[in-house]
């Protein structure tokens, strides 16, 4: 039919996909050719199809028949969006900038493949698996104990602050890199079984066996560690080699985080790092940090009418917390929540609790006691959320 009917064009298919046509493209203006099919390509172009019902806007609404068609034809050429495992490993920076075209009821899009930009410095950000390492403990108890000015909480932000430096050279100095010892590890052990299974009654070779299963399940602990914080994915157990899983999500996480331009008043594409980050930081500074009075007073009388606290409700509130409210709330943080501005999750102070939670007690009982807040907890870090059509 494309011979008899398009005369100039070739086409491209599979068995897989029972014959129908996955490529398409006239033969006297380009020159394609199919290396290999299990190599992610990209294929772009107005399919005159849907593969979602927010695919398309206005017109005649999607039956349910045009997606199990487009869907079908996706699945039997194994074809999918730029968000699958192979196409993130060969390209994690790759974008499609989506846009208008004035004169036309399209849109145009703009695929690039580069590498990543340069966003500055990174954050501090602890990690958990820095805990399964032995001489944590120790690293964090050195800087700590060390004489710090301040009071209360200004304090222990002060040895925080100095406890960042002492750990990103614990990182880079003790830790490592949490992939290479992973995998250097499992290769250990995989040769150690090889040649236990040689010689089965040598003990040399048993001791070795022994000693290198110890190394690859404490690298395997720490990467899995590293893993599950990244991804933010808890609920899969230790054990069930969840690598796989962890990686993909983290890949997930980061193409879909990442925005690296924007479309201003005038429809411009703006992609300078420097212009993004001043556009939103901008924004945010206009909405946040001004003084406004509320328009209409509180009328007292309205406190007569509908439910109100009892005495002894009213007394519960004002009573002073204690040493075990304060750690029980510590506690019930998930140790792979995202951290604050100074870069400590949960999963430091659950570990280090036992050494420095009577200090840190002390210190929030006193804010509420003294009701002086230092001016750091008064800053703040923007996360930008990506849109979504059904948020929770």
């Amino acid at each position: 039919m494309m011979t008899s009917y398009f005369s100039g064009w070739d086409y491209y298919t599979r068995p897989a996909s029972e014959g129908r046509i996955l490529l398409i493209w006239q033969g006297l203006s380009v020159s394609v050719e199919v290396l290999k099919e299990t190599t992610p390509w990209l294929v772009a172009g107005d399919f005159n199809a849907v593969f979602e019902v927010t695919n398309r806007v206005g017109g005649h609404n999607i039956t349910a028949l045009e997606l199990v068609d487009a869907q079908k034809w996706r699945a039997l050429g194994l074809v999918d969006e730029m968000r699958t495992r192979d196409w993130l490993d060969l390209f994690p920076h790759a974008e499609a900038v989506v846009n208008w075209e004035m004169l036309s009821d399209h849109c145009f899009c703009i695929i690039k493949s580069g590498a990543a930009l340069n966003c500055g410095v990174k954050p501090f950000i602890f990690f958990n698996m820095w805990t399964d390492h032995d001489n944590f403990k120790e690293t964090v108890m050195q800087s700590w104990c060390k004489p710090s000015k301040g009071y209360g909480l200004e304090r222990i932000i002060r040895k925080l602050g100095r406890l960042k430096h002492v750990l990103r050279k614990f990182n880079k100095r003790t830790v490592g890199d949490v992939v290479q010892n992973y995998t250097i590890a499992k290769e250990n052990y995989q040769a150690a079984q090889i040649n236990l299974q040689g010689d089965p009654h040598s003990t040399d070779l048993q001791r070795e066996e022994r000693l290198a299963g110890e190394i690859f399940s404490n690298h395997a602990r720490i990467y899995d560690n590293f893993l599950r914080q990244k991804s933010k994915v808890n609920w899969l157990r230790y054990g069930d080699d969840n690598t796989t899983y962890f990686h993909a999500c983290l890949k997930q996480r980061r193409a879909s985080n990442r925005i690296t331009s924007f479309v201003n008043e005038t429809g411009q594409l703006i992609e300078r790092f420097e212009d993004v980050v001043a556009h939103f930081v901008n924004h945010f500074r206009k909405i946040m940090g001004s003084q406004s009075n509320a328009s209409v007073p509180i009328q007292r009388s309205c406190f007569r009418y509908g439910n109100s606290l009892s005495l002894d409700q009213q007394i519960c509130l004002i009573k002073p917390f204690t040493k075990k409210e304060v750690e029980d709330a510590l506690f019930s943080i998930s140790p792979i929540k995202s951290p604050g501005p100074d870069g400590y999750g949960s999963g430091f102070f659950k570990v280090m609790w036992k050494d420095v939670g009577a200090e840190i007690s002390k210190a929030i009982l006193d804010l509420f006691d003294r009701g002086l807040l230092p001016e750091e907890f008064n800053k703040a870090t923007i996360s930008l959320i990506p849109k979504i059509e059904t948020p929770t």
